[in-house]
């Protein structure tokens, strides 16, 4: 019987090296884990019940609106460039048009102050980063998302932007933003 147990601890001759996958199946893959972290967030967003639905650990209460805009806009700007290309008639490209349209719904909740899910309420420093990764997912999917916005939409989102200017950042990295 010890003899079985120390066979577990021989190495073996050669390394198990596996097939690499095709282009589609990796692109695939990265495409399925995209959807498990992105789709929760603005399927939410988009139908105004995220802050209903999304569960946040905190010790205080004043960190949970910061905990819904963090995660939309790190979302939002990790997908951008993938937004930037656009639907087509491909898997993807449908793909891509669900969360076209998943992202500016999610946008219009997330910016009108009527909304379950506002949260643009911008007062700690702590928002500046979301805000500069938000600007940055806008400039990076100009043509889908920020073109796609209503005037009224974008006009808002201008102005919010704007009160962002009297946040002065910490002596650190959030000088970049």
């Amino acid at each position: 019987m010890s003899n079985s147990i120390f066979k577990r601890f021989k190495k073996n001759k050669a390394p198990v090296i596996e097939e690499k996958p095709s282009v589609y199946e990796d692109r695939m893959f990265w495409i399925s884990t995209l959807e498990r972290i992105a789709f929760p967030i603005l399927n939410n967003l988009s139908k105004d019940s995220l802050k209903k639905k999304m569960p946040v650990e905190s010790i205080s209460s004043d960190n949970h609106n910061i905990a819904y805009f963090d995660a939309f806009t790190r979302v939002f700007n990790g997908i951008a460039p993938w937004l930037e290309l656009g639907a087509d008639g491909s898997e993807e490209g449908k793909i891509r048009e669900k969360y076209i349209y998943l992202t500016l719904k999610s946008i219009s909740n997330a910016i009108d102050p009527k909304s379950n899910d506002f949260l643009f309420d911008i007062e700690p420093k702590e928002s500046l980063v979301d805000v500069a990764l938000f600007a940055q997912g806008l400039l990076r999917a100009k043509n889908q998302i920020w073109n796609n916005l209503p005037i009224k939409i974008q006009a808002r989102i201008i102005g919010d932007l704007k009160s962002t200017r009297i946040i002065a950042p910490y002596e650190n990295h959030w000088l970049l933003y």
